[in-house]
């Protein structure tokens, strides 16, 4: 990973950690990401409230593409999304704003959860993703996603593990 990368991932972890209230979930995750040139991904996220959990995202699409986001719960599973993304490409470079909604529900033992949101950057898209969290054991668990996303923008997979601490 080249050192801009690694550094923008860094001060975002570095971020995040800081935020971390005792009780919080956080995580770490990383694995394999289809999404146009990608082959990986690494995130991390954690709970800075009850209604509030902060969201960071590296894939090595293009030159990278970095997105943060926050979910602020509203009610019954539900949450809004808020955050941006930042693309750079090999001759240039974009940044946007997400904005969405979630949904949060469990199908038997394994947490799930769908997720619409807009991304301006370029001329901007529609993006629907579903997540599930298969668990290993307490901390442990293989994560898959699939975002399909709209105006020729290659839709996005991924499968990794993501460790809970």
């Amino acid at each position: 990973m080249p050192a801009r990368q690694t550094t923008l991932l860094s001060l975002s972890l570095l971020g995040l950690s800081a935020l971390v209230p005792a009780s919080a979930e956080t995580y770490l995750a990383g694995g394999a990401y289809d999404y146009s040139d990608s082959s990986i991904y690494l995130a991390a996220g954690t709970d800075v409230s009850q209604r509030v959990s902060l969201h960071a995202q590296y894939i090595d699409a293009y030159e990278f593409v970095f997105r943060g986001t926050a979910d602020i719960y509203l009610a019954n599973g539900f949450s809004a999304i808020a955050g941006f993304s930042h693309y750079d490409y090999s001759s240039s470079d974009d940044t946007g704003t997400i904005l969405g909604l979630g949904y949060k529900f469990a199908a038997g033992d394994v947490p799930m959860a769908v997720k619409g949101v807009k991304d301006t950057v370029g001329d901007g898209y529609y993006s629907f993703g579903v997540f599930a969290y298969v668990p290993l054991g307490r901390n442990l668990a293989i994560e898959a996603s699939y975002k399909l996303n709209t105006d020729d923008v290659d839709n996005e997979m991924g499968l990794g593990v993501r460790f809970r601490f």
